[in-house]
């Protein structure tokens, strides 16, 4: 309340000085020495009212209760009062002509009007400025004498009264007309706050929302809306490369994940340096994070081959030196893949689509290469998704049969084990090789679905064989990379299997290198204990072909290796392919595990084979894989003879 009055009075003396200008003018055309003087004096009191509400102000500022800062302020109010009494004096005494005087007097009245009810809700005040002014008006009837003063002695109490009457009505209604509007004004001012607070809310949602919260950089939905925006100007030409970190998972399981995102903040920033990102309108290059291990960036222009080359060199020589925050530097690799809007694709949907078979089809050739995107990869593709569509309708179909293959002593043919292979009975399925099949399964996603399928209907087979003294034989069943990744569910399956009776001493899981390369040792080692503990052997299958064979056999709980056929096909020509197998049978030998040699398939490779000491093999040079009941009929015949195949 306080602040508002002085807020309003600090307008007032202007009004006042206007009124003081006007008596002055008054007094200058009588040349009435009183009333210039009157005037005078008037002026200095107005003079005074301005600066004393600036300190008025200032004090409030400083923590000063109202009560302190008007209380200095009640002599200037009581001689505004008092000066705009002495405005009348000269109407009493006669020096002036009735109309002047009469002039002066309605200053004067309407002056102390304007005064009082302004000052109406500031007790202290009002009462001041009342009595300054009957202290101006008042001594005149004593000074006059005669009915002219009695009638002005008596006005002015009265004259008071309505005053104060007038002045409390309009306080009241004043002060609640202040109220409203303080508390109007007070929630204006927070609406205003809080719809500034919302619209920064509403931003920095927008711009989390757009946001990775690992690299800082553009996410997946940014860069997507980054690219329909080119593309709807359609002027723009601009390549969209791919890249995929190399063997992330590994990164994650070996070193942490904390690691891991070092690893994408580290290559982020790379990117950054080299290519100077910005907002990419303006023909400055983009760059994203898609999700998990994979960044895009949306360079402008043509961009050839060599050009899009010559980037990729300069980021693979940045990751191979990578400064990673807690773990120093560290060589990582990234494969990439590109494709050039609008040759290659018309839209946001076909150019993704196209960048990724250039990149899937740089992982599957070469990792750490990049490849741009051409028109026959279209064709890979489409073949991938018939596959897909074909496997995945044999999932639900159940359309697998288990086959089974004898692994043999090589000189007398004799059956020691068998091998439980997957064969499709979908037609369509039935065009395109099983290897391949199986992959497509891991690229799309199916590869789960498939392993559990596969390995109860592998628990079958070997049940059923198991079921008859002569088909009693150790059943190796393979593991595929997908079983791998859910170790929970594959140690789960088999605990069922020995619940359904199965024997696990009897069964040999077999794994490949490919399959465990690229995870985490620590996660592979507890599964294999955990696998090995419940019985079951395991088997290193197409050993040598990986990238750390010996390491595996020495860190694996292994109890069979399973030379690949590549080193057998030339056993007989190449001095490498035999030295290779001459170790891994020395090496198994020494070690005190079974090697089994696959793929053998004419009497000249088996005959080598034996000259270098091995004794148990698999092939078509006995047997190609079987129905269930053919092979119980084989066991029957006590085995497969040398140079008879089945």
């Amino acid at each position: 309340m306080t602040r508002e009055f002085l807020r309003r009075e600090r307008r007032l003396p202007y009004a006042a000085l206007g009124a003081d200008a006007f008596i002055a003018l008054i007094a200058l055309s009588l040349g009435n020495a009183w009333i210039l003087a009157v005037a005078g004096l008037r002026v200095a009191v107005d003079l005074l009212r301005r600066p004393s509400v600036k300190m008025a102000e200032r004090a409030l500022d400083r923590g000063a209760t109202p009560r302190a800062v008007l209380r200095p302020r009640i002599p200037l109010y009581a001689a505004l009062g008092f000066t705009w009494g002495m405005v009348m004096w000269p109407g009493y005494f006669g020096d002036v002509a009735p109309s002047h005087s009469a002039i002066l007097t309605c200053i004067a009245v309407v002056a102390v009007v304007i005064v009082t009810t302004t000052v109406c809700y500031v007790g202290p005040l009002f009462t001041a400025a009342c009595a300054g002014f009957t202290a101006g008006v008042v001594p005149v009837a004593f000074v006059v004498g005669g009915m002219p003063a009695v009638v002005g002695a008596l006005a002015i109490p009265l004259l008071q009264v309505l005053l104060w009457d007038m002045a409390r009505g309009t306080r009241e209604q004043h002060v609640r007309m202040l109220e409203m509007q303080f508390e109007h004004d007070r929630l204006l001012t927070e609406q205003s706050s809080t719809i500034r607070e919302l619209h920064v809310s509403r931003r920095h949602a927008r711009e989390l929302a757009a946001t990775d919260s690992v690299t800082g950089l553009p996410n997946r939905q940014a860069l997507l809306d980054h690219v329909d925006a080119l593309v709807e100007r359609g002027d723009a030409t601009f390549a969209l490369v791919l890249l995929d970190l190399d063997h992330f998972k590994n990164i994650n399981d070996t070193m942490g994940h904390h690691i891991g995102d070092a690893v994408l903040v580290g290559m982020a920033e790379v990117l950054r340096e080299m290519e100077d990102p910005g907002a990419g309108d303006d023909g400055t290059v983009t760059v994203a994070r898609l999700g998990g291990d994979e960044l895009a960036l949306v360079l402008p222009g043509e961009q050839e081959p060599g050009e899009l080359a010559a980037r990729f060199q300069g980021w693979s020589r940045r990751f191979s030196q990578l400064p990673v925050s807690g773990a120093g530097t560290l060589a990582v690799s990234a494969t990439a893949g590109s494709a050039v809007f609008p040759r290659d694709g018309h839209d946001r949907r076909t150019l993704l689509n196209a960048a990724d078979m250039a990149l899937r089809q740089a992982k599957a050739e070469q990792r750490g290469t990049h490849m741009q995107y051409r028109a026959v990869m279209i064709d890979v593709f489409r073949r991938e998704t018939d596959i897909a569509n074909a496997l995945s309708r044999s999932i639900e179909e159940r359309a697998f049969a288990i086959h089974v293959q004898p692994q043999v002593t090589i000189e007398d043919g004799g059956i020691v084990a068998a091998e439980a292979l997957t064969r499709f009975t979908d037609p369509e399925l039935r065009r395109y090789p099983v290897q391949e099949i199986f992959d497509v399964a891991e690229e799309r996603g199916l590869g789960s679905r498939l392993s559990e399928v596969l390995l109860e209907l592998a628990a079958d087979t070997a049940l059923e064989l198991h079921s008859r003294p002569e088909t009693r034989v150790p059943v190796a069943i393979n593991l595929s990379p997908s079983t791998l990744k859910a170790p929970r569910m594959l140690v789960k399956q088999l605990r069922g299997w020995v619940d359904r009776g199965l024997d696990p001493s009897m069964i040999t899981l077999e794994i490949t290198e490919d399959a465990i390369s690229g995870r985490g040792l620590d996660q592979i080692h507890d599964t294999m204990d955990t696998i090995d503990g419940m019985g079951f052997a395991l088997a290193l299958d197409d050993f040598g072909t990986g990238h750390a064979s010996l390491a595996h056999v020495h860190s694996l709980p292994i109890s069979e290796l399973k030379i690949a056929k590549q080193f057998v096909d030339a056993v007989t020509s190449s001095r490498t392919d035999q030295a290779i197998v001459r170790s891994a049978l020395v090496m198994c030998d020494h070690l005190g595990i079974r090697c089994v040699v696959e793929g053998v398939e004419t009497p000249l490779q088996a005959a080598a084979l034996v000259s270098m000491g091995a004794r148990e093999a698999q092939g078509y040079r006995w047997a190609r894989p079987m129905p269930v009941g053919a092979f119980t009929a084989l066991m029957a015949q006590g085995g497969v003879a040398p140079g008879r195949r089945r």
